[in-house]
């Protein structure tokens, strides 16, 4: 069991993850700080301190990417 950050905020945004991840203590998700401030631009990587029963990942998303295959294949069934 997981939560996976992803795409521009979720990426970016180490104080909105920890704000989000902190009502998720009592199901054992802790948030190791270190790795939450250092996990941003790109890089991807677990948020979550080891003792936790469930972890937290920040995951890049090549969004762009996604939306124009995306769109190449609605056009093309067109």
């Amino acid at each position: 069991e997981a939560i996976v950050f992803g795409g521009g905020i979720g990426e970016n945004s180490a104080i909105l993850r920890e704000r989000i991840l902190k009502q998720f203590s009592w199901c054992g998700l802790h948030v190791d700080p270190t790795a939450n401030a250092n996990t941003v631009s790109g890089k991807a990587g677990r948020i979550s301190s080891e003792q936790g029963s469930m972890h937290a990942w920040v995951s890049p998303v090549d969004e762009a990417s996604l939306i124009a295959s995306d769109a190449a294949a609605v056009l093309g069934a067109v």
